[in-house]
Parts: structure tokens; sequence; C-alpha cells
């Protein structure tokens, strides 16, 4: 499943993925299922944010405890991670550059893969008709999920995965 989302990542315009990207790569098969990324245009909460209300897709995003790395991955440089210390103590709630986190486990299927690979692919494309047009707009023709909708799938996700773990014994 990591080679076929890593093969499907690779299309979508805009993403770039962090660390070992290559499904045919020799030291491929020691690689677990973890993918970190970057949509060009969109901070990483944002794709956060757009992958849970666009598929209930659930990532992490942020510098996950890897903050030197990840400063160095997105190119913030020593002056610029000092200035964004002073602006952070001035507006505590602001939210700083960092990547998007997905963990493949033992209860994600190939349906995870393609869904999640679909919807970055649409939040590719409203980043950029949202740049062409130099304003942020909320109809993109994609349906957007409902708080209900998305904790639905929350909950038939982790039904699903329960029945998985848990049926095998």
């Amino acid at each position: 499943m990591t080679r076929r989302a890593l093969l499907g990542l690779a299309k979508v315009p805009g993403l770039t993925i962090y660390g070992m990207k290559y499904p045919y790569s020799p030291k491929f098969a020691q690689k677990g299922g973890i993918i970190v990324f970057n949509l060009k245009g969109i901070m990483a909460p944002g794709v956060a944010r757009e992958l849970a209300g666009r598929g209930g897709i659930g990532v992490r995003y942020g510098c996950h405890c890897a903050h030197i790395l990840i400063k160095h991955l997105v190119g913030v440089s020593p002056l610029l991670e000092r200035f964004q210390g002073l602006i952070l103590n001035l507006f505590p709630k602001l939210r700083l550059p960092g990547v998007v986190r997905v963990s493949l486990g033992i209860e994600n299927s190939v349906e995870d893969i393609d869904k999640l690979i679909l919807v970055l692919g649409k939040i590719a494309k409203k980043s950029r008709a949202s740049a062409e047009k130099s304003s942020y707009s909320k109809e993109t023709g994609t349906s957007i999920l409902s708080l209900a909708e998305v904790k639905k799938q929350i909950n038939d996700f982790a039904d699903v995965a329960i029945r998985r773990v848990y049926s095998h014994r």
C-alpha cells in the first residue's frame, strides 16, 4: 500500500514528498507506512483540514517533534526561525510551516489509499485555481462533508478497523 500511495501521490501537482519517495529503490523494503509531504500553496494545517472535510481522512501536521529537521526541509533559515519565535510570542495562535504526515496501518485498505490520492488531487486543483484567481473560494465543485458526515465516516472507519483487528482471534 505504501508503494501504491507513493506512486499516486507523485502524480499530484505541487505535492512534495520528503524522505524515501521512490518505491523501486533497493531500500524500499525497509520503509514503513509513513509518508511526509507538503502541498504547494497550502500550509500543512490547511491540507489536514481539507482532507478531513472533503474525505474524512485523518492525518497529522506540524513538526512532529522534529522541529530542526522539518524547518530545514521546508526552508526556514535560522534568522527566520528567530523571527518566528518573536512573532509567536506576540501572536500565540499563529500557525507556522510544517509538514503533513500520513501513517498507514493494518486497518487501511487500497480504497483508503485511492481516496487519499483523489482528495489530495482535488485540493491541489483547488489550490491552483485559487492561486490563479488570487482569492480563496470555497465553491470548488466538490462536496464538503458536514460535521455529522465526518463523524459518521470516523465511526464507520473505527468499526471496520475493530472488526479487522479482532475478528482474527
